[in-house]
């Protein structure tokens, strides 16, 4: 295998209860995903300058950046959506875990996210849904980490 985190990935979700990952939790399967959907983006946080008479700067800092994974799945016949959604709000708050194709390289864990899902369609591909994740800052770490990620062999949808 490559030493690099592309390929087919495994992506799973987690309901959060009282805002944190359960001790056992329950993984929710992503199945079908659409190649090259998925993309983890990330937004530089607000600059903040403190200019100088005549020009150049004290100082500056920067904000922290806000990060949003989006993946879209193929709606095909008999299929249902991951997680129910009414008009593409969903009201829980998810643990997202994207496994890559190589388990062994860096993959995604986002212990904290907010997500919604759009219906689309076109007539080259058919009808999808496009699920985005919008990251939360959780109670404590980071809101995105880059770890190798693993799932217990004996895994619920």
């Amino acid at each position: 295998m490559a030493n690099l985190a592309w390929g087919k990935p495994t992506i799973k979700l987690v309901k959060l209860v009282d805002g944190e990952i359960p001790t056992t939790p329950t993984y929710i399967d992503v199945e079908g995903i659409v190649a090259e959907s998925t993309v983890l983006t990330a937004t530089k946080g607000t600059k903040r300058e403190a200019p100088l008479e005549g020009g150049g700067f004290a100082d500056v800092a920067y904000g922290k950046s806000t990060y949003q994974l989006v993946f879209e799945l193929y709606a095909t016949k008999g299929a249902t959506k991951p997680v129910a959604d009414e008009d593409g709000v969903i009201l829980d708050h998810y643990a997202v875990f994207l496994q890559p194709e190589d388990p062994t390289v860096e993959g995604i864990e986002i212990p904290k996210s907010v997500l919604s899902v759009e219906d689309t369609y076109s007539a080259q591909i058919g009808k999808k849904w496009k699920y985005t994740a919008d990251v939360l800052q959780p109670e404590t770490g980071p809101s995105v980490l880059h770890k190798v990620v693993t799932f217990p062999t004996s895994s619920t949808t």
